[in-house]
C-alpha cells in the first residue's frame, strides 16, 4: 500500500481569513471592526452636559478621526468622511446660531433695559430653537450612521456640507 501524496500548499493569498471571507483580486476588504463605526460614535459626545462646548468639540472630534480611519479600509474610510462632513457641519451651525442668539439677546437688551416692542423679546429664542432641532438632528444622524457602518454600510447624511470630498 502508498500513502498518499501531501496536498499542495495553498498560495498565501488562497488561505482562508480569520473571519472566514475569502479575498478577492482587486477588492481591498477591511478587517473585521474597521467599518468607521467609531467616527460616527463619537457624535455621542455631544450630549456630555457642558452646553454649546460639547457640542462644537464634538463636530472637531468627529472631522479629527478622519485621517486615521481613511488608511483602514474602503468603508472606513467612506464612513469616516462622511462622519468629519457631519461633524464640521454640526460645529459649524451649533457656532453660527449661538452667535445669532448672543447678537439678538444684545439687540433685545438694548443696553439692560427691556423697553422695546415685546415681539423683539423672542428674538434671541429663534436661533435657540433651531439649534435644539439640530440637536435632535444630531443624535438620529449619529444612531444611523453608527447602526449602518456596524452593518459594514457606508451612510451619507444628504445635509451635511461636504467639506472632505471623495
Amino acid at each position: 500500500m502508498s500513502t498518499p501524496p501531501p496536498p499542495a500548499p495553498q498560495q498565501p493569498w488562497q488561505q482562508p481569513q480569520p473571519n472566514g471571507i475569502q479575498p478577492t483580486a482587486g477588492r481591498e476588504i477591511p478587517p473585521p471592526g474597521f467599518k468607521g463605526t467609531g467616527a460616527w460614535a463619537l457624535g455621542f459626545l455631544a450630549y456630555i452636559p457642558i452646553p454649546f462646548f460639547a457640542q462644537f468639540v464634538t463636530g472637531l472630534i468627529m472631522a479629527g478621526v478622519y485621517p486615521t480611519h481613511k488608511k483602514r479600509g474602503p468603508i472606513a474610510r467612506a464612513n469616516a468622511r462622511n462622519a468629519a462632513n457631519w461633524g464640521l457641519t454640526y460645529a459649524i451651525l451649533t457656532v453660527v446660531f449661538i452667535g445669532l442668539a448672543i447678537v439678538f439677546a444684545m439687540i433685545v437688551s438694548n443696553d439692560g433695559s427691556t423697553n422695546g416692542p415685546s415681539s423683539l423679546t423672542a428674538l434671541p429664542f429663534i436661533p435657540i430653537s433651531l439649534w435644539l432641532v439640530l440637536g435632535l438632528v444630531h443624535v438620529v444622524v449619529t444612531i444611523v450612521g453608527t447602526v449602518k457602518a456596524s452593518k459594514g454600510e457606508v451612510f451619507r447624511f444628504p445635509l451635511a456640507i461636504r467639506f472632505i470630498a471623495e
